[in-house]
């Protein structure tokens, strides 16, 4: 791991990619998932693109480090987190860790109260995705036909954006 990290180093700054969460609401949608990881691959030639999980197997590219065989133990992860000049993440403990490494993070939330959870970490820059979606039905069960909406807050997010606050933290 730590040779894996080093020699990624050598070729730049780390960038590391959480997009998933083990609350699959606080998750950025895989789809949506893969599409940015390739837009920063692509815009982000100054730097390596490191995961810990694994995004898409498909995707094969110089500037990108796929750590998740690698990532076994809290312990590591801290370590590959440690190891970053930036990150890019949901709100989930690499959001934590990364603040108390003073490592500049882009938090992605969903929550309402964001800013209240955001406000204490001084390395972080939160992005916040208002949920748009609307269920039509006047039932009690959730009817998938019935809903609209579902995901536009994530389909709407630029990574233009995302790079401009990069940048800026």
């Amino acid at each position: 791991l730590q040779n894996k990290i080093s020699e990624a180093k050598k070729r730049g700054k780390l960038l590391l990619f959480h997009p998933y969460s083990a609350n699959i609401n606080k998750s950025i949608p895989q789809a949506i998932a893969i599409d940015i990881l390739k837009e920063l691959l692509i815009k982000l030639e100054d730097y390596t693109i490191v995961t810990t999980l694994q995004i898409d197997p498909k995707i094969k590219a110089d500037n990108l480090l796929d750590l998740s065989k690698d990532s076994r133990t809290i312990n590591d992860f801290i370590y590959i987190i440690s190891c970053m000049d930036k990150v890019i993440t949901t709100n989930t403990s690499a959001f934590h860790i990364s603040d108390a490494f003073m490592i500049p993070t882009i938090t992605f939330f969903v929550e309402d109260e964001y800013e209240e959870l955001g406000k204490y970490y001084a390395h972080n820059k939160s992005i916040y995705l208002k949920d748009k979606t609307k269920n039509l039905s006047k039932f009690v069960h959730e009817n998938e036909a019935l809903t609209i909406y579902r995901l536009e807050a994530w389909r709407s997010l630029k990574v233009s954006h995302i790079i401009k606050l990069l940048e800026k933290i």
